[in-house]
Formats: C-alpha cells, structure tokens, sequence
C-alpha cells in the first residue's frame, strides 16, 4: 500500500526575534534544549533569529535614538532597533536577572522594557516579555526585587508579559534545585538553569505564541481505502483559521480543489481533521492542504503522492525472511530511493539510500540481525512510500 506522512509542517512562515541575556542564549542547557531551540522545533517552518548575549542588561536593549546619558548604550546589533530591522512578527524580549545584579532599580528596568514596548507599537510588531527568574542572590534584598519585578511586569504588560518565575522558583527565592545547573564537581552556580528550567520556560512561551503564530500542522497523511482515498491531518494549535481546501493532482495535471473542511478557527489543542476522496484517478495522484485565515490569506502544506488503482511494482522476498531480503521496484531513472525496515512499534531498524538506474532495481536487505518477529519494509521516492509487511525466522 502507497501512503504519505508529513510531520511537523506549518503554515504561513512568520518570523521570531529574541533578544535577552544568557539565559535567551541558552547557556548551560544541552544541544537542542533551550527554550529558544526548543521554541524552532516546535515551530519549524517559522523563523527565529536569536540575537541574546550573555551579560547585557535592558539599557543595552532600548532605541538607539534613546540612550540616557550616564547609562550603558544601546547595542546596534542586538537590541530592539536590530530586532526590527529584522522585520519580525514577533518579538521575545528576556532579561531575568542581570539589571537587579547590577543593581539598577525596578522603575529602571519597567522602564526600559516600556521604551521597547514602545518601539514594537510603533512600527506594528508584536511583542512579549519574559517576566524574572529566581537568581542565587547571597542578599536577600535582591532575591525579593527579583519577585517583585516580575510582578511589576505582569502588572505593566498584563497581555504581553509571560510568568516563568513560579516554574523556576524555591522557598526564600533561590533558583530551584531541579532546573539549576550543576557543573562537572556537582556545584551549582545559582544562575543559569539545566535542560529542564529551559523545558519549563519553553512551555510557558509556547503558550504565549499559540494565540498569535498560525496552524502548526503536525501531522498529514493520504491512506487508500476501498475505491477511494482518505485523508487525514492534525493541528496542534489555530490563530485565526477558517478552512482547509483539499486540493488533488493527478498524472501530472493542475491541482484544483475537490472539496472544503471547516477549520476550529482558534484553539490551543490538537484537533483531528479527515477528508475522503471518492474518485481518485488511476495512477498517481498527488494532494495538499490550502489552509485559508479567516481574513482571506492562505498558505499550502507540502504535497503528498500516492498511487492508486495500479498494480504495485515493488516486491519483498523471501517471505518469512530469515537471513536475506530482497527488495525488487520499478522506478524512473537516476530516482533516489530510501528503503527503511521498521518493527511492530514504527521504529526504525534499518534505512539505506540508492539510486535507480531505471527500469527494476534489486536490493539486498542483511536482515540477519534482526530478531524473530514481524516487520515492514518501506520503499520511498518521488511517487510515495510502498510499505510491504513481512516476517523474519
């Protein structure tokens, strides 16, 4: 049977400016696990630049047209100016700690963030502040204006702002012990939190950029059922959606529209959306999603390909396998194949890459590694994915 998946795909691309210190940068959290990385996973069609560095403060993120004298000035290269050079739709602004470190007071800091909030409205950016994080402070005054900063900028930006500090935070305002980063000897350095403080914040701002990021699509599939094709799709959040056009090509034609879904419109949770074809046309067809916002803009999803009605051209042999498979296609020339074997439980256990020479290709599969049980071989190129069950002695 041909089918198609497509994961973790996205609609209109929208771009993300974070500018912040070190924890926006990410120090200290493993490859792949702060909450900026984490947010461009979650979020992979959409852009994020980072332009966080460690050790700056809010003065250095103000206008550069309004720099204070007697204070630190502006970075043309990270601040809110460079973030707009960027033309984002977004911006994410976090500087937890470092201006109480540095001593300078809460009306400084609100106001320095009321400078950037400024700046966003005037060219017509939207704009976010991550309130506070608990810091190790030896003075107990410090640990306690970082609580009440944040809940000044909860105040201030009652829309806009993002609450972390409950995530993050222990008994007497210290850093808690499960999100602080340890280092090789065990010690903490009170400041900078682990993967899962990241994990934490992450979720918070996930949060936060569901009510204005559009559909995130995480999941499209086209599966033939009968004499007919059904599709099948999942969102795991909408801003503003109106309907999905399920649009169809087939043998190479135009794509043109074969029928409406009414989309949820807003949601923060995964919705589950299904769309049959009762008349696909003999051979390959090839579908996509127009997603389309209620204010008239719309955007497509990749393209998923199968074939139907034909009689397949790719064979696995012998079955049961005990040392050997075979795998026997017919396909176009110079066409890159991928062959994966998986098990009962989707994982991957084998996967290799080839190029057809046209015409029928044998592979040869050791599968004498694996263990006695049931498996699917996958065969993928341009025309879709041929899945073939089989069992190994």
């Amino acid at each position: 049977m041909l089918y198609t998946c497509l994961a973790l795909q996205a609609w209109a691309q929208k771009k993300v400016v974070v500018i912040g210190s070190s924890t926006a940068l990410g120090w200290f959290a493993s490859s792949g696990n702060s909450f900026v990385e984490r947010l461009q996973a979650y979020y992979p069609t959409h852009t994020i630049t980072n332009l966080a560095l460690q050790g700056t403060n809010t003065y250095q993120a103000r206008a550069e047209s309004s720099t204070l004298p007697g204070k630190p000035a502006a970075d043309p290269a990270r601040n809110i100016t460079a973030a707009l050079a960027l033309n984002p739709d977004i911006i994410l602004v976090a500087y937890p700690t470092n201006d109480v470190a540095i001593g300078y007071t809460n009306e400084e800091t609100i106001n320095n963030l009321k400078n950037l909030d400024s700046s966003a409205q005037v060219a017509g950016k939207t704009i976010f502040f991550i309130g506070t994080q608990p810091r190790d402070f030896v003075d107990a005054d410090k640990r306690a204006q970082l609580e009440v900063q944040n809940n000044l900028i909860l105040s201030e930006f009652p829309t806009k702002s993002i609450n972390v500090y409950p995530e993050l935070v222990r008994s007497g305002g210290f850093i808690a012990l499960d999100v602080r980063w340890l280092d090789v000897n065990g010690n903490p350095d009170g400041i900078h939190l682990n993967d899962e403080g990241h994990r934490r914040i992450f979720e918070k701002v996930k949060l936060s950029l569901n009510t204005v990021l559009p559909v995130i699509l995480t999941g499209f599939s086209v599966d033939q059922q009968g004499a007919g094709m059904l599709l099948t799709w999942e969102t795991a959040s909408e801003q503003n959606s109106d309907r999905f056009q399920v649009e169809r090509a087939s043998n190479g034609s135009q794509f043109a529209s074969i029928g409406t879904v009414r989309a949820m419109g807003h949601s923060n949770r995964r919705t589950a959306y299904s769309f049959r074809d009762h008349s696909p046309s003999e051979g390959v067809n090839e579908y996509r999603l127009a997603m389309i916002d209620r204010d008239g803009r719309m955007a497509y999803s990749k393209t998923a390909r199968i074939r139907f009605g034909m009689a397949s051209e790719t064979r696995a042999y012998p079955i049961p396998a005990i040392s050997t498979l075979t795998v026997s296609t017919v396909q176009p020339p110079n066409t890159e194949i991928r062959i994966m074997v998986v098990d009962a439980l989707g994982r991957t256990v084998m996967s290799s890459v080839h190029r057809n020479t046209g015409g029928k290709n044998l592979y040869m599969l050791d599968v004498s590694n694996l263990n006695t049980g049931n498996y699917h071989v996958l065969v993928h190129s341009n025309l879709g994915t041929e899945k073939i069950p089989f069992m190994k002695h």
